[in-house]
């Protein structure tokens, strides 16, 4: 049978990994086929850094600098990465699941094979990022910036995309059914996307708003 369009392929992890018990991050770092959990760094500073094969689980990097993180082939599970700069990243086969990265910057990233599965991600920063088959699931992506982002063969499911701004977008192939689009922002970005029939009505609502377009019923004609 022939793979959908917008499969992912997942992290794929040796099955031994070695615990890392504790999390330098004054320094470059490469983490490779290491296990996490419940490490906690507030604020730090580590541009470049690498995490390959492992596993994240319980970990809290708050507010850090990680400007071109490179992640390949790894699980974080309940990890807060809120208000860090993980901008110019590099994910290839991440999944992400109960996460939270309310605020977090990861403008002109590259995200490919990429899943988040309930996860807050409210405010995320995501302009001129480019992705494919990135699945964002059941997750709240309140007030999301997605200015000029590409996001194609993706899906956004049952989640809140409330406020988002989507001006410049390209998301053609990608689907939104059973999300929230509320007060969304720019949504001539939102061509190529496929919707269910609740939200079609409110799309549509959006696009006259967008070219101020008024429905008035014809006045009687003498």
């Amino acid at each position: 049978m022939p793979a959908k369009r917008d499969a992912i392929t997942p992290p794929s992890l040796p099955d031994e990994l070695v615990p890392l018990l504790s999390l330098d991050l004054s320094s470059h770092l490469e983490i490779v086929d290491a296990s996490l959990s419940g490490l906690h760094v507030s604020n730090g500073h580590a541009p470049g850094l690498s995490i390959t094969a492992s596993r994240l689980e319980g970990v809290t990097l708050l507010g850090c600098h990680l400007h071109g993180l490179e992640a390949k082939d790894v699980v974080l599970e309940g990890c807060d990465l809120s208000a860090s700069d993980l901008s110019e990243s590099r994910f290839l086969r991440v999944e992400l699941r109960h996460c939270r990265l309310s605020g977090a910057v990861l403008s002109m990233s590259t995200l490919e094979d990429v899943k988040f599965t309930d996860c807050k991600i409210d405010g995320i920063n995501l302009r001129m990022s480019k992705g494919q088959r990135v699945w964002i699931l059941d997750s709240n992506m309140r007030e999301a910036d997605l200015y000029a982002t590409t996001l194609r063969t993706s899906r956004i499911l049952d989640s809140d995309l409330s406020l988002a701004e989507f001006s410049k977008a390209d998301l053609s192939g990608t689907r939104l059914q059973g999300s929230r689009l509320d007060g969304a922002k720019g949504a001539g970005g939102l061509h190529g996307i496929e919707v269910d029939a609740n939200q079609a009505l409110l799309l549509s609502q959006l696009l006259l708003e967008l070219h101020e377009i008024s429905v008035q019923e014809r006045e009687q004609e003498r």
